[in-house]
Parts: C-alpha cells; structure tokens; sequence
C-alpha cells in the first residue's frame, strides 16, 4: 500500500490522541470494522500502530494528513519491556495495557462537538493510558472503567484502542455516561505528572532528580505505607485508595529532603513508641520493602539516600549492616 498521500476521507486529529485511537477512527470512516482491518488494508501492522513504531506513525500521520510528529508525541510507545510517552520513561505499572479508563464527559464533548458518525467521534486521550492519573483535568472528574459502564467489555477480545469498536460493538449508552461521572478534583500529585508530561513542569525539587515513572510510583507508594500502616498490603489498594495515596505521598515529598526526613522522623519515632522494634522494615515499613525489592532501579536512589542517611544517623546499627543490599561500614 502506498502511504505516501493522505486519504480521501479524514478526520481530525484529536487532542492528546494515540496513535490506536486515531487509526482505529480513520479506518471507520474509510469503511473498515476494526483497527486491525483498517490496518491490513493499509499494509500496516496493527502492532506497530499501537506500539509506536517509527514507520507505523510516519505511514499513519500521511494517511491522515497531520503534521510529522504529532502522533509520536501522544502515543505511549513501547520500548523493549517498558514505555515512553511524549520523551518520559515509562514502565509496565506505569500503563494501563487493557484496563481501558474514560472521562464521561470528555467523551459526551466529543459526541456533541465532533463530526462524522456519532461512533467515530469519541477518541482516546493519552493520559487515559497512564495508571497514576486517575482524574481529567478539564472536567473535574474521575476516570471510570469502561467495565464499570459495560460489564461485559472485554478489552482484550475487542482492543483497548480501539474506540469505535468500543461505542459501536458493545451496548455502552451514551445517554448514561454522564450518570457515571463522580466529581473529583485532580490532585496535587496529578496536576504535577500533567504539567512534566506535556513540557510546562513546576518545580519540586527531590521528584524532579528522577524520572516521570519514578516521581509518580513513589509518592503512591510513601503515601501509601503513610496512610495505611508500616504492614498495609498496596496490592489490595483500591483506585480511590491509591488516589489519596498519591496526595499523602506528594505532600510529603514535595518539602523535599527536609521534608521526607521529617516524615521518617515520625515513622522512627512511631516505631519506637509502639515497640515494633528499630529495625529498617520495622521503622520504614512497606516503604523500605517496596524500594528494597526494586532495588536494580536507580532511578529511586534519590529517596533510598535520604532513608540511608537517616538509618545512619538515627538507628542502631551494628557494623556490616545493610542497607538496600549494601554494607553499610567499612
């Protein structure tokens, strides 16, 4: 197929919109079921177009006649076993792969400002795809799961980019997604992954040394270990409960070192009080064993640090001690 002019019939790009959405929407309007449909007609792997392949998104942008670039910019791309989205590094607990989130309002805008056939006027967002944003920014609302509107929407079977197969192949009314929509203020900690994502970041010092993945995993994970106890299991955590983790865990991260060294102040000195003992799991809990267990990443080094330093200067080590896996003596 030859992708070296744009098609007859298109759409416009939408704000923030992956690559798998647009495709998906394009095709529809050019009379194809599906992605991988439309796809197969243009000589493309659907694979490439959701992965982010170089060549996919070339070949996709001049079939849709968008400026060069714009897709890479919004599209969660793979890289190797990981992610990357708009330049930030990206793991595998950093994106939802098939749990497929939604604005409700988001979508009714886009049903009644859009053009074309009403199933191909819905499209995806790019942070839709991110787990640590729970919220749209412009509406005020949570995200809900398309499962929540449509029990028996298989993402899977169906293809979680796949958005015209989404509003067109299941029994998901339009009419109700609004009813679904719970008013929720994005937080501070999403506000913060919102402004790095797309270039305009404000400065928080201590998050700001690691990567955009690494910021948001470890105010949820403080923030959980903070709310929820030195034992708190993070994978019985609910969506809401990861919500007011990452909260808990930007407020304290964003005082910096001072301020997380307060924060395991408190945890030292609680520990101390309820006479679980002085040990690193004892006194930092769920924190520790989390930054412990992911302890080939450096990209977390900046908050392991300041738990050595205050390990070092506050407990009471025995020589050859470790921390994180390293002696900590001569």
């Amino acid at each position: 197929m030859n992708h070296s002019h744009p098609l007859a019939l298109r759409l416009p790009h939408g704000i923030q919109e992956p690559a798998g959405s647009f495709a998906s929407r394009l095709g529809g309007l050019n009379g194809c079921e599906s992605l991988g449909d439309f796809c197969r007609d243009m000589g493309l792997l659907s694979s490439g177009v959701v992965r982010g392949n170089d060549h996919a998104l070339v070949a996709l942008e001049t079939l849709g006649d968008l400026v060069p670039g714009t897709l890479a910019r919004v599209t969660v791309r793979s890289i190797g076993s990981d992610y990357s989205l708009n330049g930030h590094d990206l793991k595998r607990y950093s994106v939802r792969r098939e749990r497929v989130h939604v604005c409700p309002l988001c979508i009714a805008k886009d049903i009644a400002n859009g053009v074309g056939p009403t199933f191909l006027r819905p499209h995806g967002r790019a942070a839709w795809r991110l787990a640590s944003i729970r919220s749209c920014a412009q509406h005020a609302i949570a995200l809900v799961p398309v499962t929540d509107i449509e029990p028996d929407f298989n993402a899977r079977k169906l293809g979680s980019h796949d958005f015209p197969v989404l509003f067109r192949q299941t029994s998901v009314q339009m009419a109700n997604l609004e009813r679904h929509a719970a008013n929720r203020r994005p937080s501070p900690l999403e506000c913060y992954l919102h402004l790095r994502l797309w270039g305009q970041p404000m400065k928080v010092p201590l998050l700001d040394t690691m990567p955009w993945y690494a910021a948001a995993k470890i105010c949820e994970v403080i923030g959980a270990a903070s709310l929820g106890g030195p034992r708190v299991r993070l994978s019985r955590l609910s969506d809401e409960e990861w919500f007011d983790a990452g909260i808990e865990g930007f407020d304290i991260l964003s005082g910096g070192e001072a301020g997380f060294w307060d924060h395991l102040e408190g945890l030292r000195v609680s520990a101390d009080r309820s006479g679980r003992g002085q040990s690193l799991r004892a006194v930092y809990g769920r924190s520790y064993e989390w930054l412990a267990f992911h302890t080939s990443d450096s990209a977390f080094d900046p908050i392991r640090e300041v738990i050595k330093r205050h390990s070092r200067e506050t407990l009471p080590f025995r020589l050859h001690d470790r921390v994180f896996g390293a002696t900590d003596g001569p």
